[in-house]
C-alpha cells in the first residue's frame, strides 16, 4: 500500500476526530449550562425559603409580641395614674423605654416582611430606616439619591433592599461607626447602590470568620441572582460596600432626582 492511498483513511480518520471533540465540546458546555442552571434553582429556592421564614416572623412579632408591648404600655400608663410623685421619674423612664422598644420592634416586623418592603419600595424603605438610624441608633445617617424612581423590577429591588438591610444592620451591630451614607445612583445601563460608614472595619479575607458569615453569604448570593456586582472594601477607616445592578432594556429609565429631602 503506497502513501497516496493512505490518504483518505487519514482525512477520515481525522475528520472523525474533529466531529468527536466537536460533539465532546457541545456535550460538556450543555453539562455544565444544566449544572449552572441547577445551581441556581437551588440559590433561588434557598433565597425564597429565607424570605419566606423571614416573611413569618415577622407576622409573629407583629401580630404577638407587637400586641403584647402595647398592653404592656397600656398598663404602664394605669399604674402612673395612680402612683405616688416619688414613683413617677422611674414610671416614665420606663415608659420612654417600652416606647422606643415598640418602635423597634414594629420597625424589625416591617423591615422582615417580604410583601411590606415590595409595596413600599427601595426608596421609601431607605428613607425609614435613614429615620429610624437617626432617631435611635446613636449614627448619623444620610442618603443621596439621583435618578432612581422605581428603576428596578420587583425581585430586584427586593434583593437590593435585603442586600442594603444586612450592610446597614452590619454597621449598627458592630462597626462602632458614627456616620452612615447611602448613595443611590442610576443610570440607562446601570444602578448602583453604595453604603458607606466611618467604622473600624472588619477582615474580608476569604476563609476568616468575617468573611464566611451567613450575612455575607446572604449578600453574595442574591447578587449572584441578580447578575450583579457586590464588591465590599473594609479596613481601619471604615467599610464601604458597592452593588452595581445591570439594567434591562424593560426597565424604565424615568428623569432624575437630586437630593431628595429625606430628614
Amino acid at each position: 500500500m503506497n502513501d497516496d492511498s493512505l490518504v483518505p483513511f487519514f482525512v477520515t480518520v481525522t475528520l472523525l476526530m474533529v466531529v468527536f471533540a466537536f460533539f465532546l465540546i457541545i456535550t460538556l458546555i450543555v453539562q455544565k449550562n444544566k449544572q449552572n442552571r441547577q445551581a441556581n434553582e437551588l440559590l433561588q429556592a434557598q433565597v425564597k425559603e429565607r424570605d419566606r421564614t423571614m416573611s413569618l416572623i415577622s407576622v409573629e412579632i407583629h401580630d404577638n409580641i407587637s400586641q403584647m408591648l402595647s398592653l404592656t404600655r397600656m398598663t404602664l400608663r394605669m399604674i402612673g395614674k395612680q402612683a405616688v410623685p416619688e414613683q413617677m421619674p422611674l414610671l416614665e423612664q420606663a415608659g420612654s423605654m417600652l416606647d422606643n422598644l415598640i418602635v423597634d420592634t414594629r420597625n424589625i416586623s416591617h423591615s422582615l416582611n417580604t410583601d411590606y418592603l415590595k409595596n413600599k419600595g427601595l426608596l421609601e424603605f431607605m428613607n425609614r430606616e435613614v429615620k429610624w438610624i437617626n432617631a435611635s441608633k446613636g449614627i448619623v445617617c444620610n442618603l443621596e439619591a439621583t435618578g432612581y424612581h422605581d428603576q428596578l423590577s420587583g425581585e430586584k429591588e427586593l434583593m437590593v433592599i435585603r442586600i442594603a438591610q444586612e450592610a446597614i444592620q452590619n454597621t449598627i451591630k458592630h462597626s462602632e461607626a458614627t456616620h452612615l451614607h447611602i448613595g443611590i445612583t442610576c443610570s440607562e445601563k446601570l444602578f448602583k447602590i453604595i453604603i458607606t460608614d466611618n467604622g473600624k472595619g472588619f477582615s474580608h479575607t476569604p476563609g476568616t470568620d468575617a468573611s464566611s458569615g451567613l450575612g455575607l453569604q446572604s449578600m453574595y448570593q442574591r447578587a449572584e441572582l441578580i447578575k450583579a456586582k457586590l464588591n465590599i472594601q473594609s479596613g481601619s477607616n471604615g467599610t464601604t460596600l458597592t452593588l452595581a445592578v445591570p439594567q434591562e432594556q424593560k426597565e424604565k429609565v424615568l428623569t432624575e432626582q437630586k437630593n431628595s429631602p429625606l430628614l
